[in-house]
């Protein structure tokens, strides 16, 4: 095992944050961007620069509830 102690400051302060991830984040912006929208996914995948098809896939995989 490799302890937190061995590893250089950048990544020992990177490992305080645990909650940070890409999927957070995706998620985040996502209800984010469908709140400012009203909900209407057309629009927020525009927004978002993705297909619909996508939006629908992560709103699936994130578990978002509208």
């Amino acid at each position: 095992r490799i302890s937190p102690d061995v590893l250089p400051a950048k990544m020992r302060t990177q490992l305080r944050y645990p909650e940070y991830s890409l999927a957070k984040t995706e998620k985040t912006l996502i209800e984010r961007v469908l709140k400012e929208c009203g909900g209407n996914k057309h629009e927020a995948a525009r927004l978002l620069k993705i297909s619909r098809g996508t939006l629908y896939s992560k709103i699936k995989k994130h578990c978002i509830i509208l």
